[in-house]
């Protein structure tokens, strides 16, 4: 009987033991899937940033070529007319349609564009896409969002704002407002932020990832 009660004490802190390395590796693997499903959002932020990226310089080099086609002497001479600009992304305005629920941005208030009507029609359009897709790509939760804006230290901002002449748009989005002396001469800055974990009863509002990339 001693000897049957040995054992028995043996296979209960086999199985203690066995216990113990199960929930270990189930630790693990929750850990491992969740570093893996955050990089894989932050390689999904990164894509629609350069997508974006490339659309405005596509959009700046169209208007360069619009500048050079007639030559030096129909941009410089006598008389010459004010070379076009590329459109300013910082400065439209973005909401959801609530008829489409898709997003359509504006000119923003006391925004003059000095580019072309059709390159700026075409840079909203764009714009108004691209916030599509990242509303459709990413776990945005209540907060997420993104923007492209104008900034001299892109690492900042707690969340998107996509009216440009809020009055918290500098203080949430860590950009400059279209009044800051830095503006003109500040780089385009796309800004994006997701919510990294699902929201639970113990956490229901995640804190939010931020990736930003700067145009040059």
């Amino acid at each position: 009987m001693k000897q049957t009660g040995m054992i028995m004490i043996e296979v209960l802190v086999s199985l203690v033991v066995l216990a113990i390395g199960i929930l270990g590796l189930a630790s693990l693997q929750a850990y491992s899937l969740r570093a893996t499903q955050s990089s894989y959002l932050r390689s999904v932020a990164t894509d629609l940033a350069s997508s974006l990226s490339e659309q405005v310089q596509a959009n700046r080099a169209k208007t360069i070529a619009s500048q050079d086609a007639g030559g030096d002497a129909k941009y410089y001479g006598t008389g010459a007319p004010t070379l076009p600009k590329a459109p300013d992304y910082a400065r439209f305005t973005c909401s959801v349609n609530a008829s489409t629920h898709h997003f359509e941005c504006e000119n923003a208030t006391g925004y003059t564009p000095e580019s072309s009507a059709n390159s700026t029609a075409l840079a909203r359009t764009e714009l108004g896409y691209w916030l599509d897709l990242v509303a459709a790509s990413l776990p945005l939760g209540t907060s997420g969002g993104a923007v492209i804006c104008r900034d001299t230290s892109p690492d900042d901002g707690s969340e998107p704002v996509l009216d440009s002449t809020a009055a918290d748009f500098a203080a949430k989005t860590g950009c400059l407002a279209s009044n800051n002396g830095s503006y003109a001469s500040a780089p385009y800055v796309i800004k994006i932020w997701w919510q990294d974990e699902k929201p639970t009863k113990a956490n229901p509002t995640p804190d939010l990832m931020r990736f930003a990339l700067t145009i040059s």
